[in-house]
């Protein structure tokens, strides 16, 4: 999918970081429910916060904008950001009348473990019997939709050997 070529979106979503950040949620939002996961779009002050996935063994994860500090001013990226093809190759996709780029989607991903678990005391990370944990804590990026989602699930399961599956819907088909 290209992005809206019509100069005048393009200036009021480069003016206004928030209606990008949360377009671009919505639309992540959008794809997971598209693969069948169970995601939440979460909103603190009216404004996009995260992308909650609920998933098994009472984890979740959360779905963050990456966001950097420069002398105290704090500015928040995108979940997706288009990508231009070099000039040649572009040229020739727009003739094609093809997508002349990518979305590269990029986070900061959670996982939180809800459970208490005394036989992994390795994972207790700051856990306690009473609260949950923050069991993995990373940036991840890819260029495709599902390698980015299943991508951060296998780092997940590499980083801390603990295997999280997202909810998701029951089929509408009875079997």
């Amino acid at each position: 999918m290209q992005p809206n070529t019509n100069d005048a979106f393009q200036e009021l979503v480069s003016a206004n970081t928030d209606l990008s950040v949360s377009m671009h949620a919505m639309y992540m939002l959008r794809r997971f429910r598209s693969l069948g996961i169970l995601a939440e779009y979460i909103q603190k002050d009216g404004a996009f916060a995260y992308l909650r996935i609920p998933a098994s063994d009472g984890a979740r994860l959360e779905i963050r904008p990456l966001s950097t500090r420069v002398n105290d001013v704090v500015t928040v990226q995108p979940l997706m950001e288009w990508n231009e093809y070099p000039e040649p190759l572009r040229s020739a996709l727009q003739k094609a009348n093809k997508p002349t780029g990518f979305y590269r989607y990029n986070a900061h991903i959670e996982l939180i473990v809800d459970d208490y678990e005394p036989e992994y005391p390795d994972r207790q990370c700051l856990a306690s019997e009473d609260g949950p944990c923050e069991l993995a804590d990373f940036n991840f990026s890819a260029r495709d939709f599902q390698q980015f989602i299943f991508g951060a699930i296998f780092h997940i399961k590499e980083e801390t050997g603990f295997e999280v599956y997202p909810d998701f819907r029951r089929s509408r088909v009875a079997l």
